[in-house]
């Protein structure tokens, strides 16, 4: 369910703030479990979690989930995020989210999925903007809506979330909520690759697959990020070089270097 647990354990101790006492054992609990002293952890995390800290509530709930330290089970893992999520934690209301979602410890219910989606999503949560697209575009708990969808891949892509990343190249590749886009679908691909969506590497490939080629007449031609001169330059190439072609704009067109990493925009007077 958690994604990863480590990025959200870390997340919630990097949140904390370190001069309090509760912040301090929290801290403790986490490099307990993160040396695989779980039931260090969980007695750390409890003590806290009783006390009203939402940051235990969550790591309790993720140990549930888990069944680390203690035995498996989502029903006590669902009641410790919502004790969490009713004190605005969006790790755990992203994640209770996705128990509704599945019916796991809790009644399947899209509707409250979606709801607890939206919370985590406007608190800015990454993982919750990308779930909540991810119901947008499947219809669940809420109408389809593939703009929609479009517009939380992004907030969500934005912060560097490889799945949304890659997702977002796909609705740029078919025109799902967006303009249909060679070159963004090209440029979220080439982030996601980046961030470790592998099967982004797969879409890449298939995306330059039958795209135009052409080669670079002149050397130390300069790649800029837009169709600008006074954009930033994210690359230059040498005489010979062949790149693929995705769009014009003007007297731009939009390349991929043979290098399949990096992207930008290229005047059109230095390719044949």
């Amino acid at each position: 369910m958690p994604l990863t647990l480590s990025s959200f354990l870390l997340a919630a101790a990097i949140n904390a703030a370190p001069i309090s006492d509760s912040a301090h054992n929290f801290v403790t609990g986490l490099a307990a479990f993160s040396e695989g002293n779980d039931d260090q952890a969980y007695v750390t995390w409890h003590k806290l979690a009783r006390q009203g800290d939402p940051r235990a509530q969550y790591s309790m709930a993720v140990m549930y989930e888990l069944g680390r330290g203690v035995v498996h089970d989502y029903t006590e893992a669902a009641r410790w995020y919502d004790l969490a999520a009713n004190q605005g934690y969006a790790m755990a209301r992203n994640n209770l989210g996705m128990l509704h979602e599945a019916g796991l410890g809790v009644a399947q219910d899209y509707g409250k999925a979606f709801d607890y989606y939206q919370q985590a999503a406007d608190q800015g949560l990454p993982s919750a903007q990308y779930n909540l697209a991810l119901m947008y575009f499947e219809g669940l708990g809420v109408a389809r809506n593939f703009e929609q969808s479009a517009h939380w891949l992004r907030r969500s892509a934005e912060q560097g979330f490889a799945s949304a990343q890659y997702n977002l190249g796909v609705m740029y590749e078919n025109g799902y909520g967006v303009p249909q886009d060679n070159a963004e679908a090209a440029r979220w691909y080439i982030e996601a690759i980046k961030w470790g969506a592998t099967q982004a590497t797969r879409n890449l490939k298939d995306l330059l697959e039958d795209k135009a080629t052409a080669v670079v007449t002149q050397s130390q031609v300069a790649v800029h990020q837009a169709p600008d001169n006074g954009s930033a330059e994210v690359s230059h190439v040498a005489t010979g070089v062949t790149v693929y072609t995705l769009k014009t704009d003007g007297v731009w067109s939009a390349i991929v270097l043979d290098d399949r990493k990096t992207i930008g925009w290229i005047e059109q007077r230095y390719l044949e």
